[in-house]
C-alpha cells in the first residue's frame, strides 16, 4: 500500500501560519501562504518576480523557478517552471492583500518577490523555517518545504471536490500524480454520500 500523504490539516495550517507571522522572520509566513495559496513547487515560489504578478486583477503567472546545486546550493534562474509550461493561477484575495503589503515595502531594484539581500532564498533555509514552526507546534508527521504543496492540494479538493482543477493548480502532468499528493479523507467521502443522497432523496420521491 501507498504511504499516506504527507499534509496538514486545515487546524494544524492555521497555527503553523499564525506561528509564521509571529516568528521573529515573518517573511517565512508571507512565503508559507504563497505557497499554499497558489499550489507552488518551492522553486516556483522562491522565483516569484513581480512583473509576473498583476494584482489588479488578482492573476499571477507562473514562468520562472529556481534551481539550486546540490553541492554549493548556489542558486540559478530558470525560465518556464518544471513542466516547461507558463500557468496563469488566481490570487486569493487573502494572498492579494500580503502582496500588496510587501509591494509597498518591496526594493524597487530587486525584481524577486522573495529575497535575500537581491538574491533568491535558499530552499534549506526555507524548509528550516518551516520545520523549526512544526516542531514548536508539536507536529511530527510533516517537514519540509513540499508540505505545503501538498496541503494545498489535499485542502483544495477537499473544499471543493474538484479533483481535476486540483490537479491543473498542481501542474502535474497527469491526474494520476496528484493522486499521490492528494489524501483521502472521510470528509471527501462524507460530501459524495450526500451527493448520492440528494440524487436519490426528493425529485425522486424517496423517503429520507
Amino acid at each position: 500500500a501507498a504511504p499516506p500523504v504527507q499534509s496538514l490539516s486545515q487546524e494544524e495550517l492555521g497555527k503553523f501560519l499564525e506561528d509564521l507571522k509571529n516568528s521573529k522572520s515573518p517573511i517565512f509566513f508571507s512565503m508559507a501562504l504563497a505557497q499554499f495559496c497558489l499550489g507552488l513547487r518551492i522553486g516556483e515560489l522562491c522565483g516569484m518576480n513581480w512583473d509576473a504578478l498583476d494584482l489588479e486583477s488578482r492573476v499571477a503567472r507562473i514562468e520562472w523557478t529556481v534551481m539550486w546545486d546540490h553541492t554549493t546550493w548556489e542558486p540559478t534562474i530558470k525560465h518556464r517552471p518544471k513542466n516547461g509550461k507558463v500557468r496563469i493561477v488566481v490570487i486569493p484575495e487573502i494572498l492579494f492583500h500580503e502582496l500588496k503589503r510587501l509591494k509597498a515595502l518591496r526594493d524597487p531594484n530587486v525584481l524577486l518577490v522573495f529575497h535575500s539581500h537581491g538574491r533568491p532564498m535558499n530552499r534549506q533555509t526555507v524548509a528550516k523555517a518551516y520545520n523549526r514552526a512544526v516542531a514548536r507546534l508539536g507536529i511530527k508527521h510533516i517537514s519540509g518545504t513540499h508540505m505545503m504543496r501538498k496541503t494545498s492540494a489535499t485542502l483544495a479538493n477537499e473544499a471543493t471536490g474538484d479533483f481535476y482543477a486540483v490537479s491543473k493548480l498542481m501542474d502535474h502532468s497527469s491526474p494520476n500524480v496528484t493522486l499521490r499528493y492528494v489524501a483521502q479523507t472521510t470528509a471527501q467521502k462524507r460530501k459524495v454520500a450526500d451527493a448520492l443522497n440528494g440524487v436519490l432523496v426528493g425529485k425522486n420521491g424517496l423517503e429520507k
